[in-house]
């Protein structure tokens, strides 16, 4: 007697629930993100206080496309960044960040 052929079933399985398990535990929460943090550089406007990734606070002073100036002190100094590296919008989220004055 000769031995029964491998079964290509079980591997397709697997396959298919590691693809599965990658979409629900890693693409579907990035996508989320994507959307919270467009949504939110669409809402801002000049004057609004943000934090930026690198962990500058201040006011939005101009928008220019995809870059974002910000006055970080009191006095007339500016620092240009990308609006891809805006953390949060603190007008959104002040009860849970950083309270101004």
């Amino acid at each position: 007697m000769e031995g029964a052929a491998p079964s290509l079933f079980s591997p397709l399985i697997f396959l298919g629930f590691l693809l599965l398990f990658m979409y629900i535990v890693i693409i579907r929460p990035q996508n989320k993100r994507n959307k919270e943090i467009n949504e939110m550089l669409s809402k801002l406007e000049i004057g609004a206080e943000v934090i930026a990734a690198s962990g500058i606070i201040g006011k939005v002073k101009a928008i220019k496309g995809e870059y974002i100036s910000l006055e970080a002190s009191r006095v007339d100094s500016w620092i240009t960044l990308c609006a891809s590296k805006f953390v949060s919008h603190t007008t959104i989220y002040s009860s849970r960040l950083y309270r101004f004055r």
